[in-house]
C-alpha cells in the first residue's frame, strides 16, 4: 500500500484507497515540529506526485507547497524551503509539458531568501529546469 511505500508512521483511517496528495498534507501537518520527519517526507515528493498524475501534481501538490512556502512556520524553517527548493528538480518529470513554468514563482521566492544554501539550491534548480527545457525543446 502506499502508505507502507512511503514509510508511514501515522495510522492511517483507511489502508484501503489512499488519496497521495491527502497523505502527503496530512504527514507534513503531523511532523511539523519535527524537521527530521519533514525531510524525509519532502524527500519522497517525487513519489508522491508520480501516484498523484501530473494533472494533480500540478494542480493540486504545486499551489500546496508555494502556499507552504509562504506560510508559518514552514517559511521560516530553512531546512525546510531547501529541500522543497531541492525537490523542484525532480518534479517537472510529474507535470504536464511546460507545467515546470508553475514552479517559477516559488522558485523566486526562495531564490530570495536569506540562507544562501536555499538560493543556491533555487538558483540550481531552475538552471537545471531551464536547460531541460530548452534539451527538449531542441530535440
Amino acid at each position: 500500500s502506499l502508505p507502507r511505500t512511503l514509510g508511514c508512521r501515522q495510522p492511517c483511517a483507511a489502508m484501503g484507497e489512499v488519496d497521495p496528495f491527502e497523505f502527503f498534507k496530512e504527514e507534513l501537518q503531523a511532523f511539523r515540529d519535527d524537521c527530521c520527519e519533514r525531510r524525509k517526507i519532502l524527500g519522497r515528493m517525487t513519489l508522491i506526485a508520480g501516484a498523484m498524475g501530473k494533472d494533480d501534481t500540478a494542480s493540486k501538490l504545486v499551489p500546496f507547497l508555494t502556499e507552504c512556502i509562504t506560510t508559518e512556520p514552514y517559511d521560516k524553517d530553512d531546512e525546510f524551503l531547501y529541500y522543497v527548493a531541492k525537490g523542484y528538480r525532480e518534479l517537472p518529470d510529474h507535470l504536464p509539458p511546460n507545467g515546470w513554468q508553475a514552479l517559477v514563482p516559488s522558485l523566486e521566492s526562495l531564490g530570495n531568501q536569506d540562507e544562501t544554501l536555499i538560493r543556491e539550491e533555487a538558483v540550481k534548480t531552475l538552471s537545471s529546469m531551464t536547460e531541460q527545457a530548452s534539451d527538449k525543446a531542441g530535440a
